[in-house]
Formats: C-alpha cells, sequence, structure tokens
C-alpha cells in the first residue's frame, strides 16, 4: 500500500481535500526523468478523501535492474517517490559439480544431481512453477565451442524445482566447461555453472631411454624391450578391460618436437594386455640427433614421449700436431702435421668395418670469416679408411698469413672440426736501413736518396738465405700520403735481385717534387713491406724585404707602397747565385690577388727577370748579385679595394705570397647627425639639425680641400631599416666647398617612425647616419563612461555624459598652443567589427590649451551593447575604451504553467500572466501607455501554435495583465509565449506542456501458448482506458457512434507477422470510458516481440509492451549416436530406438496428433556439405505417422557416407528440428608394412620397394576378413607420385592390382625402372574400388647408378719449360669411377657400350673443345676410368672438366691454367739525341725473359721476340724504331742492345714485345727530348 496526502504551508493535512473534481493521478518516471506509463499497472488515478488517498494495486513491468519512482500530481503540485528497483525472477543451482571423470570402460562421465530453483526477486522459491514451466540445458567451453552432453535436456519444474540427474560428457576433456540452464516465464533467463574439469581416459608412458645408439657395425639403433604404455581412467586406474584387438594402439617415429615422421622399424600396431602395451622390438634406422620423440595414438587421442637422442657413427680427431705453422727457407708452403681420424659408433668404439676404397674421408679448410680459399690446401685431401683409422701426412697450406684457421673431415654426411686456433706464418720482408730526409742542392735540380737496405724473412724472423736467383726480383716505388708519386720522378734502377736473402737500393734520386710525407714500398711476390717517411725539400722563393700598408694621398687616384725584394733559394736556404740570367723562364711573376682570393689590377713592371734587376749597394765584380729580384714602381690604382696581398711565382709553380695590403682610399665623414625629432605644436613637419656636416677625407683621414666645385656634389636620400626609402622636403643635392657640404633645411612631414636614417653620396663613395626617430601628435581619452550607459524613462536615446581629450606632442607633454578655431577635434561612434554607427551631439570640439571635452553625445537605441568612440585630429586617431549601454527591456512577472484540457473541453487555460516594460536601472517604464504588446504561442522545435484569447494588448503605465489565452486541442506539449513589442523588444516565456486527452492500455497479454492439438493461441483480455489530461477516466466517452471505435492491428518487431495470422474481433465501442476486446487470437506465429497497437478517432494510439507466443514444437525423447559400419556390412545403422514428440508451448505431449495425415519426415545433412549429402545413400522408411504424439524411429541406415559432423533433420506441419551431430565411421584401407627406402643394386635396373601388406578394415580397425575376391571381386589397385609434384608413376613397375584374401593383400614385387637422378618423398597410392576408400604409404626415396670424380685436377696447372700446353694432372691422373645408390662401385660396367666423354669449361664463358689434348672418350674397366689431360689456353681461373656418361654427369673441381709470359728486366728509359746525331738510344741494354706460369725462366727456350714501337695516341711508328727488331732468345733471354728512335721529340712512346703463341708484354712510357732536357715518364703494364 502506499499514502499520498495533501498538506498545507504548515505541512497540516488538507481534511477538506474532497473534490470530486480534481483527482491524484500516479505516474511511472523511468531514471532519465521520462514518464512511462505503460510500466506502470493497476488503478493510477483516484479522488482525495479527507486529504488523503492510499492505492493497494499499483504493479509494475519493465527491464531487470531499471531504476524509477512514482510521481504523484495534484493539480500542478507534485510529489516524487524514493528511487525503486525492479528485481526480476532468476535461477539459482544448489550445487555445481566441480570434477568429473570417466570410470573404467565407460565412454562418459556423469555430472551427478544438478539440482536448479526458480526464484523471485526476493529469492524465494516460485513454488507456482510447475510442469507447465521447462527448463533446458545445454554444455559449453570457456573458448565458446559447445560440449557433448548426453542425457535428459528438458525437464519440467515441480514446485518450483528441478533436477537433473542424469547427465553424461563424453568425448572432451578439459578443466574450462560449464553447463547452462535456461527458464523462460516472460523473457528468457538463463544460469551458469561453475567451470568443472572433464579427466577421460589417460595414457602413461614408461622406461622410454633419453638416449639410444647403433652399435658397432650395426645400422639400426635399439629403443628397449621394456617400453610401455598404459591406459587408465579419469581417477588413474588402469583400464584393465581393455585387453582384445578392438583398441589397437600404433607408434610413429617424430623429429623436431612433431615434424616430418622418420623411418621406425619393429612392430607398430599392438593390442592391449590388462590395459598395457608393451613394445620389445622398435628400432630407428639412419637418423642422427637430439630432439625425437615417438608418437603413441590409441582410439584418435596422442601422447608424445619426451625428446631422446640418436647418436649413430660419429667422427674423432685422435691427432692433430700443430696449430702455429710456417714457412721454411726457400719453400712455398707450410707444412701441417699429421693428423689422425677415427670412425666410431655410438659407444665410442672404433668402427673397423671402414674398411675400403668406397669409405673414404676427404678434408677441407676453414676460416673464421667463411671465405676460406680451397685452392690454398695441398696435399692428398681425400684418404680411404683403414680399420676404421686415415691417417693425413702430407697436408700443406701456402699463400698468404693468415689466423684463426681449422680443418673440416667429412666421412659420409659425418663432419668433425678442428678448433680455429690455426695460424700460418708466411714470408716476410723488413726494412734493415730506412732513407733520410734529402733536398736539392745549389744548381742541382735533383735530391739523392740514402742507400736502404731490405731482408727478405721467414716465420722465425731469420733471413731466407735460399732467396739467390734471378727470379727472385723485387721492385720498388715511390709513394706520398696523399698516393702513388709519378714513377717518372724516381730516377735510377728500381728493380733489384735477392743476394742470400738480402737487397739493396742506392744511387736513387728524385727531382722536382716537394713533401714531407714519403716513403718507399718495396715488393717481393705478393708480400710488400714499406720504410719510414721522409722529406725532399726543393728549390723556394724568399721575400727579402716586407711590403707596409699604404693609402691614397690628396689629390692622387693612386697608391704606392714599399717595393718588395724577392730570393730564389734552395733546400738549405742558401740564395741560388747561378739564377743570373736574362732567361724570360727565370723570372719572377707579380700578381695582385684580393684577400679573398681573386687576381686583381697591377701598374707598373711586374714581371721581373732576376738578371735585370736593380738593387742598392752592389758589391759583386759584374755588378750583379744573382738570384735576387727587386721590384721598384709596383702601384694600385683607386679601385683596387681595401686588403690585398701580393703572389709572386718562379717557373710556374714555385710560388710565395706577401703579407696583407691595406690600403685606405677616399671616404665620407659626417657630423651633427639626426637624434630624435617631433612636430612641434601647429606644424606638420619635424625639422632635421640645420648644421648637418659632411667631409670628403683621404685615405690619411684628411680633408680633400681640392674638392670645391659643382662637379664635387654630396647627395642625400632618406631610408628606413626594412628597405623603405622615404619622402622628406630640402636640398638634397649640396656641392662640396674645400671638402665640406652643409645641409641645412631637410625636414620630414607627416609620418612617425623610430628607425630612419640617411645615406650620403659622393661618387662611389657613401656614408649613413646612425638611426633617429620621428614623432608626431598623440591624442589622450582624458574623461570617459566608465559604468554602462543606461536609457532613462521611456527615451530612445542615451546620454554619454561629458567625454574629454588632450593632444600631447611626441614627448608625452601637452601642447598647449593648440588653442584656436582651425584647431577642431572629431568624434565618431564605433560599434563591434569597427563599424561606423549613429553617434548625435556636438561631433566637432575646438582645442583650448591642448584640451577639449563633449558635453552632449548620445546614442540611439539600436546602436548596440558594445561600442567606443574614435577621436581625429590632423590625420591622427586613437580610440576610447569599449562602453556599455543598456536600453529598456520587457520582463514577464508571471509565466504560464502546465495546462490541460478539462473533461469535455477543447481549449486548455493558460491562467493569467503579467508583464512589465522596465529601464535598465530596472525601474518600471511609467510613462510607456497605449502600447500594443503582441504574444504569440511556440513550439520547441516547431511552428507556431493555435493561441486563443487576446494576444494584442495596451499597455498601461509599463504594466499589462493576459487573463483569457487558451491553447486548442491540436496544440503540442512543449510550448513557450513570445511577447514582441514594436518588432523592436521580445521576450521569452518558461516553457510549458499542454496535456491533451490519450489512451493507455488497462490489460495486456504476457505469454501466449499454442493448446494440445489446438492451431492458435488465444490472446489474453487487452483493454484500453481514455483519459484526459490530468490521466481521468472520460467517462463521457459512452456511445456508440461509429466514429468512437477502438480498432486494434498486431505486429512483431521483425516484422515476419502475416496479417491473415491475427484473428478475432479487432473492433471495440468505448464503454464508460474503456475499450475491450476478449476474442482475439494468432495463428502459426512464434517469437518474444509481438505487441497489439489500439486506435481511437484515428489519432490516439497506444501500444502493448513485447509479449510472447509459444507454438507447438518438436523434442528428441532420445538423440541419435555416434555409428560406424560393421564388418562385412556396408550399412552403417543411425539408432534403433530414435524417438521424437510432438509438445505444445507449454511442452505437453499433443496427444491429439494421431492421424494417417499427421505424416513425420527425415532427411540426413551434414554440416561442411551445406546439406548437399546424398539422399539415395540414406535408406530406411523416412515418412512415418505420429501415434499419440509421438514418432518411434528405427532401421535407418547411411550407405557410402563418412564424416564427422552428420544430423538428422525432422519436419512435421510446418515445424522443423535438427539433431545433434554424430560421427559415421567406415571401412577403410590400412597399410601394414610401409615400403622402405631403396636402391638400384650392382648389375640391375630395378629398384625394389619389398613387400607391401594392405589391410581391408572397419571403422574400428577390425580387419574386414568377408572382403575377398571370390566373392565380390574386390580389388586393390596401386599407383605412385612424389610428395614435390614430378611424375614417377610411368617408370612403376610390377603387379598393381591385386584381389584381397581374408581382408588382406600383399604386393611383394613392385620397383622403379632405371633414372639418373634420385626421387625423395615417394609414396604409393593404394585404393579399394569396391568401398571407395583409399591410403598413401609413408615416403620413401630411391637412388640411382651416378658418377663419381674420385682424383680431380690440380687446382692450379701452368705451362712447364719449353711446353705450348699445360699439364692438367700434375700430381696423379683424374679418376672417375660409376656407383649405385649405396656409393658402391659397379665393377661390372666394362665394357665399349660403357663410355664417358670429357669436355672442357669455364664458369662464365665456352671454352672449345680443341683447347683439350687427350683422349676424351674412355670405357670403364671394372667400373672405373682414368684420364690425362693437356690443355692449351690463355690464362683462366674457373675450368672445370665435366664426364658425361649414359643420362648421368658430373663435374670436377675448377682449376686455373697459368700461360707462359714475357718480363722486361731492363725498361727502356727517355731517349736523347745527342749532338749531330739523327738517332736517340732508347737503352744499351735491354733484356726481355721467356718465363713459364710459375714465372721460372725457360731456359730451354729458343723462340723468337719481336718489338714494336707506339705512341701513346695509338699510332704505331715501326719505320721510326732503328735497330734489331726481332732477337732469337739465349736460354730464354732476348737482349736488344742497339735499339733507338729517327723521330721528332714526343712524351708518350712505349714498346712492344712479342713472342710466338701471342705472349705479349708493354714496356713504360718513356719520352724523346732534345739536347740535355727533362721528361716525365710513368709505367705501363
Amino acid at each position: 500500500s502506499t499514502e499520498v496526502k495533501a498538506r498545507d504551508g504548515n505541512n497540516n493535512v488538507l481534511t477538506g481535500s474532497d473534490s470530486s473534481v480534481y483527482s491524484v493521478m500516479a505516474s511511472y518516471l523511468e531514471g532519465n526523468g521520462n514518464v512511462n506509463q505503460a510500466c506502470l499497472l493497476g488503478v493510477k488515478s483516484y479522488l482525495f478523501s479527507s486529504g488523503a488517498r492510499v492505492y493497494t494495486d499499483l504493479g509494475f513491468q519493465g527491464e531487470a535492474g531499471s531504476q524509477f519512482s512514482i510521481r504523484f500530481t495534484y493539480m500542478t503540485v507534485t510529489v516524487d517517490s524514493s528511487v525503486l528497483t525492479i528485481t526480476p525472477h532468476h535461477l539459482h543451482i544448489d550445487a555445481s559439480p566441480s570434477v568429473i571423470q570417466y570410470q573404467s570402460s565407460a565412454s562418459k562421465a556423469a555430472l551427478g544431481s544438478v539440482v536448479l530453483h526458480a526464484r523471485n526477486g526476493n529469492n524465494q522459491v516460485l513454488t507456482g512453477a510447475d510442469s507447465a514451466d521447462v527448463s533446458t540445458v545445454s554444455i559449453h567451453e570457456n573458448n565458446g565451442s559447445p560440449g557433448t552432453l548426453h542425457g535428459t535436456f528438458t525437464r519440467p519444474f515441480a514446485a518450483g524445482s528441478v533436477d537433473f540427474a542424469d547427465l553424461e560428457v563424453s568425448e572432451d576433456s578439459g578443466s574450462s566447461f560449464f553447463v547452462q540452464f535456461s527458464f523462460s516465464p516472460g523473457a528468457t533467463i538463463t544460469v551458469q555453472s561453475s567451470t568443472f574439469t572433464v579427466r577421460p581416459h589417460s595414457m602413461i608412458i614408461a622406461n622410454m631411454p633419453s638416449m639410444i645408439q647403433y652399435g658397432s657395425g650395426q645400422s639400426l639403433a635399439d629403443i628397449g624391450s621394456t617400453l610401455s604404455v598404459t591406459l587408465k581412467d579419469g581417477a588413474s586406474n588402469t583400464l584393465t578391460k581393455a585387453d582384445n584387438s578392438v583398441t589397437q594402439m600404433s607408434v610413429t617415429f617424430l623429429e623436431n618436437n612433431g615434424g616430418s615422421p622418420h623411418i621406425l622399424r619393429g612392430t607398430q600396431v599392438l593390442t592391449p594386455t590388462a590395459g598395457v602395451f608393451t613394445w620389445t622390438d622398435l628400432q630407428v634406422e639412419h637418423d642422427a640427433g637430439t630432439r625425437f620423440q615417438l608418437k603413441f595414438t590409441w582410439t584418435g587421442v596422442d601422447i608424445l614421449t619426451s625428446e631422446f637422442t640418436v647418436r649413430p657413427y660419429e667422427l674423432h680427431i685422435a691427432t692433430q700436431e700443430k696449430s702455429v705453422t710456417q714457412y721454411t727457407s726457400s719453400a712455398t708452403s707450410a707444412h701441417l702435421g699429421t693428423f689422425v681420424i677415427q670412425a666410431r659408433d655410438g659407444t665410442g668404439r672404433v668402427l673397423t668395418s671402414c674398411q675400403n676404397s668406397g669409405d673414404t674421408l676427404s678434408t677441407t679448410i676453414l676460416e673464421n670469416n667463411g671465405n676460406a680459399d680451397q685452392s690454398t690446401l695441398l696435399g692428398t685431401k681425400t684418404q680411404s679408411w683403414t680399420a676404421g683409422v686415415v691417417t693425413f701426412a702430407d697436408l700443406h697450406i701456402q699463400g698468404e698469413a693468415g689466423d684463426n684457421f681449422g680443418f673440416r673431415f667429412t666421412y659420409d654426411s659425418v663432419t668433425v672440426d678442428t678448433s680455429l686456433n690455426y695460424k700460418v706464418i708466411p714470408h716476410n720482408l723488413f726494412v734493415q736501413t730506412h732513407p733520410s730526409n734529402t733536398r736539392y742542392t745549389n744548381g742541382n735540380s735533383k735530391a739523392a736518396v740514402s742507400t736502404m737496405v731490405f731482408h727478405a724473412r721467414n716465420g722465425n724472423d731469420q733471413i731466407l738465405t735460399g732467396a739467390d736467383n734471378t727470379a727472385d726480383n723485387t721492385a720498388i716505388t715511390i709513394l706520398e700520403s696523399a698516393g702513388l708519386v709519378n714513377s717518372a720522378n724516381l730516377l735510377g734502377t728500381q728493380q733489384h735481385v735477392w743476394a742470400s736473402g738480402v737487397t739493396t737500393y742506392a744511387g736513387l734520386e728524385i727531382q722536382q717534387e716537394s713533401s714531407s710525407h714519403l716513403r718507399f714500398r718495396l715488393q717481393f711476390q705478393t708480400v710488400t713491406v714499406e720504410t719510414n717517411e721522409f722529406a725532399v725539400r726543393p728549390h723556394h722563393l724568399y721575400i727579402h724585404s716586407i711590403i707596409s700598408s699604404t693609402s691614397y694621398t690628396s689629390g692622387s687616384t693612386e697608391a704606392s707602397f714599399g717595393q718588395p725584394v724577392i730570393h730564389l733559394r734552395d733546400g738549405l736556404d742558401n740564395i741560388l747565385s747561378g739564377a743570373d740570367n736574362s732567361q724570360t723562364s727565370d723570372e719572377i711573376v707579380a700578381v695582385l690577388h684580393e684577400n679573398n682570393g681573386t687576381p686583381g689590377t697591377t701598374l707598373g713592371n711586374h714581371s721581373l727577370s732576376p738578371g735585370l734587376a736593380i738593387i742598392q749597394g752592389t758589391s759583386s765584380a759584374s755588378g750583379r748579385n744573382g738570384g735576387e729580384v727587386t721590384f721598384t714602381d709596383l702601384r694600385l690604382i683607386q679601385d683596387a679595394g681595401y686588403k690585398f696581398f701580393w703572389r709572386f711565382t718562379y717557373l710556374g709553380d714555385v710560388t710565395v705570397d706577401s703579407n696583407e695590403i691595406r690600403v685606405q682610399p677616399h671616404h665620407l665623414y659626417i657630423s651633427n647627425e639626426p637624434t630624435f625629432h617631433q612636430y612641434e605644436a601647429g606644424s606638420t613637419k619635424a625639422l632635421l639639425p640645420s648644421n648637418l656636416r659632411v667631409e670628403l677625407k683621404d685615405g690619411s683621414n684628411n680633408t680633400l680641400t681640392s674638392a670645391d666645385n659643382t662637379v664635387d656634389v654630396v647627395s642625400v636620400t632618406l631610408h628606413e631599416n626594412n628597405g623603405t626609402i622615404g619622402t622628406f622636403e630640402g636640398d638634397h643635392d649640396v656641392v662640396s666647398t674645400a671638402g665640406v657640404s652643409i645641409f641645412s633645411d631637410l625636414s620630414i612631414s607627416l609620418d612617425s617612425s623610430t628607425h630612419n636614417f640617411l645615406r650620403f653620396r659622393w661618387t662611389d663613395v657613401t656614408a649613413e647616419t646612425q638611426e633617429f626617430t620621428i614623432s608626431a601628435f598623440d591624442i589622450e581619452v582624458i574623461a570617459f563612461p566608465s559604468a554602462p550607459v543606461h536609457f532613462l524613462d521611456y527615451s530612445d536615446k542615451a546620454i554619454l555624459g561629458d567625454v574629454s581629450i588632450r593632444i600631447r606632442d611626441g614627448q608625452g607633454n601637452k601642447l598647449s598652443a593648440a588653442d584656436n578655431t582651425i584647431d577642431t577635434a572629431k568624434v565618431t561612434l564605433l560599434e563591434d567589427y569597427d563599424q561606423v554607427g549613429p553617434l548625435f551631439g556636438d561631433l566637432l570640439m575646438e582645442w583650448s590649451g591642448g584640451e577639449t571635452t563633449f558635453t552632449d553625445l548620445a546614442v540611439m537605441y539600436d546602436a548596440g551593447t558594445r561600442m567606443k568612440l574614435l577621436f581625429d585630429y590632423i590625420n591622427i586617431a586613437r580610440n576610447s575604451s569599449y562602453m556599455t549601454v543598456v536600453p529598456f527591456e520587457i520582463q514577464i512577472l508571471k509565466h504560464p504553467r502546465n495546462t490541460q484540457y478539462p473533461d469535455g473541453s477543447a481549449n486548455a487555460p493558460l491562467h493569467d500572466i503579467i508583464i512589465e516594460a522596465k529601464d535598465g536601472l530596472e525601474n518600471r517604464l511609467t510613462g510607456m501607455s497605449n502600447d500594443y504588446i503582441i504574444v504569440n504561442l511556440l513550439e520547441i522545435g516547431g511552428s507556431p501554435g493555435e493561441l486563443a484569447g487576446q494576444s494584442s494588448l495596451n499597455i498601461s503605465e509599463g504594466y499589462l495583465l493576459y487573463t483569457d489565452l487558451t491553447v486548442a486541442l491540436d496544440s503540442g506539449s512543449h510550448f513557450f509565449l513570445r511577447f514582441d513589442y514594436a518588432n523592436l523588444l521580445t521576450e521569452d516565456s518558461y516553457q510549458f506542456q499542454v496535456l491533451p486527452h490519450h489512451i493507455q492500455v488497462a490489460a495486456q497479454p504476457t505469454l501466449l501458448q499454442y493448446q494440445n492439438s489446438a492451431s492458435t493461441s488465444p490472446a489474453d483480455l487487452l483493454s484500453v482506458r481514455l483519459v484526459d489530461g490530468l490521466d481521468r477516466t472520460l467517462n463521457a466517452s459512452d456511445n456508440t457512434q461509429a466514429s468512437d471505435v477502438c480498432s486494434v492491428i498486431a505486429s512483431e518487431k521483425a516484422g515476419n507477422l502475416n496479417a491473415g495470422d491475427f484473428l478475432g474481433t479487432k473492433t471495440s465501442s468505448p464503454s464508460s470510458g474503456y475499450c475491450n476486446f476478449s476474442n482475439l487470437h494468432f495463428k502459426q506465429e512464434a517469437g518474444s516481440l509481438f505487441t497489439i497497437t489500439t486506435t481511437l478517432l484515428s489519432a490516439l494510439s497506444v501500444e502493448t509492451t513485447n509479449f510472447t507466443i509459444r507454438p507447438n514444437r518438436l523434442n528428441f525423447d532420445v538423440q541419435p549416436t555416434h555409428t560406424q559400419y560393421p564388418a562385412g556390412s556396408s550399412n552403417a545403422s543411425i539408432l534403433s530406438s530414435l524417438q521424437l514428440s510432438v509438445r505444445d508451448g507449454a511442452s505437453n505431449v499433443l496427444t491429439g496428433a494421431d492421424s494417417n495425415e499427421d505424416f513425420m519426415n527425415v532427411t540426413l545433412r551434414e554440416l561442411y556439405s551445406y546439406g548437399t549429402v546424398s539422399q539415395e545413400d540414406f535408406l530406411g522408411i523416412k515418412d512415418r505417422t505420429v501415434v499419440s504424439g509421438v514418432r518411434i524411429w528405427d532401421e535407418l541406415f547411411v550407405k557410402n557416407e563418412a564424416g564427422q559432423s552428420f544430423s538428422l533433420f525432422f519436419h512435421f506441419d510446418n515445424v522443423c528440428l535438427d539433431s545433434q551431430l554424430f560421427r559415421i565411421t567406415p571401412h577403410k584401407l590400412a597399410v601394414v608394412d610401409e615400403p622402405s627406402s631403396t636402391r638400384y643394386q650392382e648389375g640391375l635396373t630395378k629398384a625394389f620397394v619389398g613387400n607391401v601388406t594392405v589391410e581391408a578394415q572397419d571403422g574400428n580397425g577390425n580387419i574386414l576378413s568377408s572382403a575377398d575376391s571370390y566373392a565380390t571381386e574386390d580389388f586393390v589397385d596401386v599407383t605412385s607420385y612424389e610428395v614435390n609434384g614430378n611424375h614417377v608413376d610411368s617408370h612403376f613397375t610390377g603387379n598393381r592390382s591385386k584381389p584381397l584374401f581374408g581382408g588382406n593383400v600383399t604386393f611383394s614385387d613392385l620397383g622403379f625402372a632405371f633414372e639418373s637422378s634420385s626421387w625423395n618423398y615417394i609414396r604409393l597410392h593404394f585404393h579399394q574400388s569396391v568401398n571407395h576408400v583409399s591410403v598413401d604409404t609413408s615416403r620413401f626415396s630411391i637412388f640411382p647408378f651416378n658418377l663419381t670424380v674420385d682424383e680431380h685436377p690440380t687446382t692450379s696447372v701452368q705451362y712447364s719449360n719449353g711446353q705450348s700446353s699445360a699439364s692438367i694432372n700434375v700430381a696423379q691422373n683424374i679418376k672417375i669411377s660409376c656407383r649405385d645408390g649405396a656409393g658402391n662401385v659397379l665393377s661390372d660396367a666394362d665394357n665399349t657400350a660403357d663410355y664417358v666423354n670429357v669436355t672442357i669449361h669455364e664458369k662464365m664463358a665456352a671454352v672449345s673443345q680443341l683447347s683439350l689434348v687427350g683422349t676424351d672418350s674412355k670405357v670403364f674397366s671394372s667400373g672405373e676410368i682414368s684420364y690425362s689431360f693437356n690443355v692449351v689456353q690463355e690464362a683462366a681461373t674457373h675450368l672445370f672438366l665435366r664426364f658425361i656418361g649414359v643420362e648421368t654427369s658430373v663435374e670436377s673441381n675448377t682449376f686455373e691454367v697459368k700461360p707462359n709470359n714475357l718480363f722486361i728486366t731492363s725498361p727502356p728509359v727517355d731517349a736523347h739525341f745527342t749532338s749531330g746525331s739523327s738517332i736517340a738510344n732508347i737503352n744499351n741494354n735491354i733484356q726481355v725473359v721467356l718465363r713459364d706460369g710459375a714465372n721460372n725462366v725457360l731456359t730451354g727456350s729458343s723462340s723468337w721476340v719481336y718489338v714494336y714501337i707506339h705512341e701513346n695516341t695509338g699510332n704505331v711508328h715501326q719505320s721510326s724504331l732503328y735497330g734489331n727488331k726481332s732477337i732469337t732468345a739465349a736460354s730464354g733471354v732476348a737482349t736488344y742492345s742497339d735499339i733507338g728512335i729517327v723521330q721528332e721529340a714526343s712524351t708518350s712512346f712505349w714498346l712492344r714485345w712479342i713472342s710466338h703463341h701471342d705472349v705479349i708484354v708493354d714496356s713504360s712510357i718513356f719520352k724523346v727530348n732534345t739536347n740535355d732536357k727533362r721528361v716525365d715518364f710513368e709505367n705501363r703494364r
């Protein structure tokens, strides 16, 4: 009960409130403040009785958790209850399971008894929930996947409780399952159990070794004989009943934690004994590693062992002698000592079975940067095993020195490495005596180099005394820190031979180079050494006398200065007195430069010869002092600049720079500069100083008094620092008088600036003043209204009061001189955005003593609320601060209130409304009368409403009262009034609501359901009440006029309701304010979002809240489960006692469904085939009648279908139902004996895969003994394929189709024909046509015949002494062999048909077959062939041999060819024409040596050598070459003693020598000079 009382202001109950007119109204107020009457049930409106009223039947409906309150309204007075919350029904589970487990031999885990209670919001059990209310259950995992649940899923309540006692879980394991129960008393509510764990059967592995290994001489590694797997139930009890062939377990071999399967031998499928599988004969073949696992599979569940290690054969280094090795005296490689390598099995025992030429061990060199050059490793690098041991005794390494070397030994695919700590120390060079600093001496153009001594030493730093012949040549070059020096500047013998490991360089000279960072580099073979740095000091220039600064003198255009004296000195700083002749090449040239390096302009004699120098105090006999030059009359013209230096040059590249010369030219000097200037009172300009003085000065700062004529004019311009040229008055150009110009009348007008300066110019000379300021007048506002300005008593203007301003000069002083009628100030009104507004009064005022006052300024009403004044005086303006203007206004003293239509009235009264007009000071404008105020009705966001009554009244003394305003029926609910005065002032009232007539839902259905055997669901009573704006029942609406009829329509939120499915009388006339509907029905619809809308007079309507319709449905009493094909049958039975029932919305069985016309139909569907499973393979009676609402199905079968996700789809009288998913396990093929990898054997052309056995099995893995070709022509066909897609089936041989006998078949003759390459990852594919099933074998490989190079060519071959071709195999013959897939030599390859052809190739290009000398096609002898070749070929570094057999080929290692070469021991030097001779001798003893590829002199060669002459331009001048041009070599040396040239002088000749076989060598470039002139030359190769 809820009681409401009416009280007065003193909180006393108004007992007299007992009116029959006004009632108290209860309303449902949502949390957001909105009123929602549809959520409030019961009688909402009562009349007061003695000031009180008790509500006894209020009820609520809405969403759970909604917060709301009840508002009670009496007339315009309201009161709200406290906030209430709706607590709905809920479900509660008494006890949730925590852990459930499979028991021994069980296939499900029971949940136990799960009791569910339906409770109300007060947590009380809903005992009224009985058999009509049902709950359903489902199982889920926390990841969202549904689980597999068995038992009764839907149970009715009994007194609010329900017990799910038979629930079981199958085939799932985990720790995050939960069951969910649902209950639909109105809206569906659910509850979830806590998560629980399912523990199914498990497997335990015992006795798995962590490491297995190969025994001596074995190719298999035993896993052990005690490995076992035990089956456990959820309680960890052994499944002792697992003891037959139905529960077989298989094992597979995995690598790298679940990677690719590998080869496993032994029994791989077992049946248990009392729940235990024991494996006794498992072995691993051909695998080695540290991360292997076994995978055991039982009934689709896998378990992995921990990782274990397989240890096969391994290599062991038993002996390694050295870690540091070095070259010995005269050796070209370093011996590595002895290595002893052993082959061991997994237990560390030596494999003595490694004992034939087929088992070989090879070695390679390693380097820590990965760039090891294998050609530097010499010796026998491949050895055969002897009782499991290999010894390497002759390994050498050659090449450059290095650290961190190592060696790798390889047998088959197994390797072992030494550590990377080997060090190789080769020959090295040592500088015994370094060069010292040197210099040019007096009169010499070269500097002598001191004697240098070099040693050749071995790794122990001992002199290589064996280095002592003409082949051990050294060469020396000269370098500077910046790079290689031109070799022409080094004179003397630059190549020497060793003498007992020592070589001495003496007599070298350096010319025309100057450097303090020179050094020599000596090279011997590939080893170099450099000397310390030394310095060469050549000739240089020296400035003897210092050049001083200078300036222009008065009247002069040139500046003279002290003249320089220059010395030419040698490296010892001595004057070169020999420089004393008149040759122009000995001139010293002076060039003037500005200090930025730009050459300037010079006058006078600036290029003097030392021999013509004029000096003071000459004391020599000849009157001259050689090596000294004096300049006498160097001087500068006026425009030369301020800072210079002289650069003196001798012979084009010897230079010296003078010190800096400072030249002071003419300039301007300004005195009496302007600083700060301002306008005077009454003036419009600022005067500059009248004695502004500009003087013309020379470089010594003397006034140029000679500047005294009209030509010497100084001009002035005005500038601002932003680059702008200003405007000013006065004489801008003033003639100089005795070097002085005075500016006396300059002035600046109408501008104010702080960054001005003057620029004066005389010819090209300028000067600028410092910056100065020009300051104009300024206006100051000294009196202005600070408080808001108000319109007073109905005036149309606001008076501003006195406004005063003052005029100031640039210093801020009042200009009291501003005091006449000419000087007037002007004022203007500016509104927002500086728009000019209306201003009244005297707007022009005269100054009086620099001040003035505006006394009668006024603004109009519409001027605005933010404005300022602008004062002007002579182009000077100043703004006042902003002022605020407050006009008069209209105020509403009494606003309209919420109102409603009285019963039977079409208008709602607004009651009394009072208006006042006030000025800016809140005083009522009593003088305001007979002015109309117009009122309009407006709706928020809408158009004007309909307002009745006098809406336009005269205001009297600023006061107005409205008494008869009303709102018409069709107005809205959110209104306000707008009062308007002469379109100038408006004022809006508060918002108010108009509450018209409306209709409410008094009663409605909540849950509808189909009754037993009925096809429609009856709707409960629907009642609608007609009320006025105060929610009072409109009792007057009680007639049968057609216009007053209520009508209803039904709808569903998704729009799926057909109009024809809503039945019954859909119209009703009001009676005592109510429209009642009692015979409405719904047909064949179901859902939870239905509503009914009632409409009256086409304008008033109301909609019910959502209600639910529960139709008839199908229910599974017994679900289908997993099934399989039994042995000997091609049909899988689904279930023999599958049961469905037809139920109404209350879950009652429709026992009336019991006639021959009520057929139920079933089809088979598969989840992942989208329902496309063939119905022809679904057998049995698929259409059956329903008996008393129940149908039991039996003898349903599936043929030729298999999968994991089948369901049955049932259809009955437009009602459908899908069963739970089940799987069908069909027949299958299984490979019992797998094929293994194989090889072609010696003498055979096929590789056989061994016996392969295939079984036909049912879904549980039992052999189908009925599969027999005698009865069913049951054959198995086999094909082959390679995993990478290569086609191999065309090479597949043997009987490829065989019949089944007793369910199995063995293929014993399958093989593959000969191919030249191996096949990896082959599988066999078996197919049984009767049952349409297939199976693939594991992967295996086939390895064919191949060719092997046993002895490769040596890595480097060369032409021997006197030969024209190079032998490829110097150390031994090249050998190849023919081997089978296991690497064994095919000794039966021994006939003329087994030819092998040989070709030679280069990696980057083709090589002619003619370059190979020897027999290039041979036959095998006991599987082997030996070759011996010579090659005729230019130098090449990437040659290889290709051996081509029958459908196979192999390539040798790469090798290089070093051909013969020519070498010049005494190259030609510069040639000179001697006096009176026309032939210039090139050299008297040029020797050209013929050498082989190893640079050894071909002492046995007597070949001719021919010489040609070339010019660097490319022209050949053979006719100019004099002497014997063709020489026959003697012991490999051709000597040219009379070579000369008949030719004009040139700088770029070189000689070319050509021997037989087109061997060529070029000399360096040399020069031919006339007389004794020197030339440069450079090396050329």
